[in-house]
């Protein structure tokens, strides 16, 4: 670490064992939004970075392992799945969160996404 640099641990989240999964973290100033898979469905959830608590909770995929940040959206690329269960939405899709909201906008079907990234009002996903 260079010279006059001090690491220090920011904040520290309890998740409840219910958060099984792959996690991915965005920051975004005042929140921290982690995506986080469940037995049954994933969530993108936010916790205020001053405190830690809990704030708001949007339904997304069922094992997130991707999350990138754009404008006000939030694009989750969910990583189970092989695009061949059109059966299963809560799978291959990357959901779109307007973080104003908080709400999913919009889902894109997308077969085992490998990485995420976003600008503006697009995402690009490696798949």
């Amino acid at each position: 670490m260079p010279t006059g640099l001090a690491a220090t641990i920011g904040l520290t989240i309890r998740l409840p064992p219910s958060a099984v999964g792959p996690l991915a973290v965005l920051a975004d100033g005042g929140s921290v939004w982690i995506a986080r898979g469940g037995e049954t469905t994933g969530a993108l959830a936010s916790f205020d970075v001053s405190d830690g608590k809990p704030g708001r909770t949007v339904p997304v995929g069922w094992a997130p392992g991707f999350v990138a940040r754009s404008a006000n959206l939030a694009w989750v690329a969910d990583t189970i799945g092989d695009g061949s269960q059109p059966a299963s939405p809560a799978q291959n899709i990357v959901s779109v969160v307007d973080l104003a909201l908080p709400t999913t906008t919009t889902t894109f079907p997308v077969a085992e996404p490998t990485l995420l990234t976003a600008t503006g009002t697009q995402a690009w996903v490696l798949s």
